[in-house]
C-alpha cells in the first residue's frame, strides 16, 4: 500500500501511545525490529504446534520429521493423515463420536454458547448488516455453502 499511496500522493498521519502501536501498518515498510517481533512471535506458536502433534501418539512421526513436513505447504485431510501428522478424518459428528467413546457414554448434548458484540462499522461488518445471515451461528451458515475455500473473520477480536 505504501507503493501505491507515494504514487497517487497519498498520505497517512500516525497518532500512536507507544513505539509498536502501529507494528505491522501496511502504509509504511516494516522495521527491522518490528520484523523480529513478528517472527518472534510466529516462531513460538510453530514450536507449540510441532509439540502438540508430536505428543499426541506414540508411533507418530518424530518431532523432526515434523519440522521436516510443516514447512508452510497446505495438506489435505487425507494427505496429513497418511504423514501421521493427524489421527483421522472427519467432520464434527466424528469427533462428538470420539469424545461420547473415551468417556464412555452413549449420548451428550453438545451446548454451544454464543455471544454476539455490537457489531463494529467497518467494509466487512456492514456488507450484510441487518441481515440474518449476521446472527446464525457457524455451523448454520456453514451446512448451507457449497464445496470450496473459505475464511472466517472475527470482527470483534
Amino acid at each position: 500500500v505504501e507503493g501505491l499511496m507515494n504514487k497517487v500522493g497519498g498520505k497517512t498521519t500516525v497518532v500512536k501511545s507507544g513505539q509498536m502501536k502501529d507494528a505491522g501498518s501496511p502504509f509504511r515498510g516494516m522495521s527491522e525490529e518490528e520484523k523480529q517481533l513478528f517472527q518472534k512471535i510466529i516462531d513460538e506458536h510453530y514450536e507449540k504446534f510441532l509439540k502438540v502433534v508430536a505428543a499426541r501418539k506414540e508411533n507418530g512421526p518424530s518431532l523432526e520429521e515434523i519440522r521436516k513436513l510443516t514447512d508452510g505447504r497446505v495438506y489435505t485431510a487425507e494427505q496429513a493423515l497418511e504423514l501421521g501428522l493427524v489421527d483421522k478424518v472427519g467432520y464434527f459428528q466424528t469427533a462428538l463420536d470420539e469424545v461420547l467413546s473415551r468417556a464412555g457414554l452413549k449420548e451428550a448434548r453438545v451446548v454451544a454458547y454464543t455471544y454476539y458484540p455490537k457489531r463494529q462499522n467497518n467494509l466487512y461488518a456492514t456488507s450484510l448488516a441487518g441481515t440474518e445471515f449476521m446472527s446464525e451461528p457457524v455451523e448454520k451458515i456453514v451446512s448451507g455453502l457449497k464445496s470450496g475455500f473459505y475464511y472466517l473473520w472475527l470482527p470483534a477480536l
